[in-house]
């Protein structure tokens, strides 16, 4: 069987599990406490905290040279990559994106093969940059996020330029006509349909991220699926960077996810904050993961776990440890690593005590960004 077609069976057979988990109150209450009591268990953490102890260790003796290999495995080379700072926004895919075009309002676009990425900076003349890049709910279109919109305010206020973002495929980036990249000549298959990344299972959207793992460039044999989901934000980071002394990015959901693999390979970026993005596969809910690529069905992550990402974005471009990398979850979080995963999680973090890496657990925070901890975090 394929990874796509395992993936395929993998969603539709974790929905039925969580389903059933759902409405079986008395079956549900022992799972937990038999997870509950497993992740708090003196044997768990200890194993936990020697693996991550190991990474760490790599990671802060070869930071540079690890960064490096990554990119060129990761990330697609520049000189297939179309970049433009101020794309034209006098054509219907970009009308979509800005109502109206002022002095301050700029569509970046990025375009490899036939996938266009976008971001739109909200600019002033300041040194410092706030980026978020939205997830797969409310936030996939960040300029309609209720929550960063009232967050945008303050952050503008206290001299920052702001830019969004969107996960590959979706929000600013879902209205693709056709979407081409070279796949495996195996697979007899040229063409992608945007059709192909939504699909209803059970009366829900699921988006069949793992269509990616098709990608095979014959050119570039070495660069891995993953490349196509993160090439794009990357290179609309690298294009603004040198223009600002400071740069924070904040991701929700999947765009939490690419905050931390974003992070972990642009050193520029000072302070990430990953709102419900990942979590080491050790402590994920092992039901519950619809992500092919993010979530470890893939045969990227059979090499490198998201250790080595948590770790690598500490370090600046000279391996020196001087960055700051955060994971939040919410207590009451119905999507992503609830209670016992994220608190067990936050646990062994703490007893590690990583100078700038940090887990932290927030009370009525949904699966949203949390505007007054973001604030509290970033203006002094």
């Amino acid at each position: 069987m394929s990874y796509r077609s395992q993936n395929f069976f993998y969603q539709t057979f974790s929905y039925f599990y969580y389903y059933f988990d759902l409405n079986n109150p008395k079956l549900l209450e022992k799972e937990f406490d038999r997870i509950n009591n497993t992740l708090n268990s003196k044997e768990f953490i200890n194993h936990q905290k020697l693996y991550a102890e190991d990474i760490y260790d790599f990671v802060k003796s070869n930071s540079t040279f690890f960064r490096k290999n990554l990119i060129n495995r990761i990330i697609l080379p520049k000189e297939i990559v179309y970049i433009n700072t101020n794309e034209p926004t006098d054509n219907f895919e970009s009308k979509r994106l800005i109502s109206k075009k002022g002095n301050n309002e700029f569509l970046i676009k990025t375009k490899f093969y036939e996938i266009n990425n976008f971001g739109i900076l909200e600019k002033g003349n300041n040194k410092k940059l706030f980026i978020f890049n939205g997830g797969h709910g409310d936030s996939r279109i960040p300029v309609e996020y209720e929550k960063l919109i009232k967050l945008k305010k303050q952050l503008k206020k206290n001299g920052y330029d702001i830019l969004t973002l969107s996960i590959a495929g979706i929000g600013y980036n879902r209205h693709n006509n056709n979407i081409y990249f070279p796949t495996n000549p195996n697979l007899n298959r040229e063409k992608i349909s945007k059709k192909s990344f939504n699909t209803e299972i059970f009366g829900h959207t699921r988006y069949l991220r793992h269509i990616w793992l098709d990608f095979y460039d014959e050119n570039y044999p070495e660069l891995l699926p993953i490349s196509l989901i993160l090439s794009g934000n990357y290179y609309i980071i690298k294009a603004l960077e040198n223009n600002y002394d400071e740069i924070v990015m904040v991701g929700l959901s999947g765009g939490g996810w690419q905050t931390t693999m974003i992070s972990s390979l642009i050193p520029k970026i000072n302070y990430s904050f990953s709102f419900a993005g990942s979590i080491p596969k050790a402590f994920a809910d092992p039901h519950w993961n619809p992500h092919a690529l993010m979530g470890g069905n893939s045969p990227f992550w059979n090499n490198y776990d998201i250790w080595n990402f948590y770790f690598l974005s500490l370090f600046d471009e000279n391996g020196i440890q001087n960055r700051k990398h955060n994971l939040i979850y919410g207590k009451d979080d119905q999507c992503c690593f609830y209670p016992p995963y994220g608190t067990s999680f936050e646990k062994l973090v703490k007893i590690l005590s990583i100078k700038g890496f940090d887990v932290d657990i927030l009370e009525n925070h949904g699966h949203h960004i949390k505007n007054d901890y973001l604030i509290k975090k970033l203006i002094k």
